[in-house]
């Protein structure tokens, strides 16, 4: 399953749920799997334990490829009151948030797919972890839509990166720099081509 925008069905906390926790579950599956070390893909939620793989589990890491996420402090913002008991408050701060607007179509899939109170829960303060950047030597990619709101903050975190491939994509805004692959894939595959091909992927 990848990691980050997809189905949340885990039973739901009213703590804040640990970018630890998350590694922890990435970890956990790699170990079942008898795997030592993997080419890791994270978009959004996703992109952000990448960095938390990078910094709590860098040597089960072959690679990583980040896609519209970076390591810097973020506060709750138009999620600080939503507990994700009322679908359509949650909704508009997920709007608010990536900036753009959501489909009917998506929002229904979002609402049908996920555990809206453990998300809400996940996306409360979250620390900075720009102090693990220089630290990060495994090969990275890093990719965004430049309308994406977090545009700024992804090209500014690889400047302090030692081994990372930076790519924008002009026109696209946060969901389409995921939904994208036409545009998106050439690139991954082209960074996973370069990197050893010893791993495996966990998307």
């Amino acid at each position: 399953m990848p990691v980050g925008m997809e189905p949340v069905t885990s039973r739901t906390t009213l703590r804040r749920i640990q970018l630890a926790l998350h590694v922890g579950d990435i970890v956990a599956v790699l170990d079942d799997l008898g795997i030592e070390k993997a080419h890791y893909f994270g978009y959004s939620m996703g992109g952000r334990i990448g960095f938390g793989m990078a910094k709590y589990a860098a040597h089960r890491v072959q690679s990583l490829t980040i896609c519209a996420a970076h390591p810097y402090a973020e506060s709750a913002g138009a999620f600080r009151d939503v507990d994700g008991t009322d679908p359509e408050a949650f909704l508009a701060a997920m709007e608010k948030s990536v900036g753009q607007s959501i489909p009917p179509d998506m929002k229904a899939k979002i609402v049908a797919d996920n555990d809206l109170q453990a998300l809400a829960a996940s996306r409360q303060d979250r620390p900075s972890l720009e102090a693990i950047l220089p630290t990060m030597t495994m090969p990275c990619f890093l990719f965004v839509g430049e309308e994406d709101p977090q545009y700024p903050k992804v090209q500014e975190c690889v400047k302090h990166m030692p081994n990372a491939t930076f790519r924008s994509f002009p026109g696209l805004n946060h969901g389409q720099s995921n939904m994208r692959s036409d545009l998106v894939v050439p690139h991954i595959m082209t960074f996973l081509q370069g990197v050893s091909t010893s791993g495996h992927v966990v998307a």
